[in-house]
Parts: C-alpha cells; sequence; structure tokens
C-alpha cells in the first residue's frame, strides 16, 4: 500500500489499483453467487495471495461479505 513501505512509482500505483479492482470484481461474483464467507476468503488467498505477507495467512481477509452474513 503506498504510504506504508518504500517509495512507489505511478506504474506500481496503477498496478496496485488494477489489482484492487479485480479483488473487488472477483468478491462480487463470489457473493453474487451466495458462496460462504470461508470460500471467499480461501478464494482470495487462493488466486490473489490475499493475506500472505509479513503478517502470514493468519490474516484471512473479512471484508467484502454480504451483510447479515457472520
Amino acid at each position: 500500500i503506498p504510504g506504508h513501505g518504500p517509495a512507489v512509482n505511478k506504474q506500481q500505483v496503477v498496478a496496485l489499483r488494477d489489482k484492487m479492482v479485480a479483488v473487488r470484481e472477483r468478491v462480487r461474483a463470489l457473493n453474487r453467487e451466495k458462496k460462504p464467507m470461508e470460500e471467499i476468503q480461501a478464494t482470495l488467498v487462493k488466486e490473489f495471495n490475499w493475506g500472505a505477507g509479513p503478517a502470514g495467512q493468519d490474516r484471512r481477509p473479512k471484508c467484502c461479505v454480504r451483510s447479515g452474513q457472520d
């Protein structure tokens, strides 16, 4: 994320934005298919390497799920 690490250039910011748009669209598609939160999380980890990095796999994504689903 720009501002939380080394300096990035415009091309890197565009690449990050494109990845976030792709994540958003994938989550929307999975929500439309009424997939459970666990499957959405697993998909984000698998397809976008979400949750990997310094914090490790313990940081599973917990955003972008249908309201009313806990």
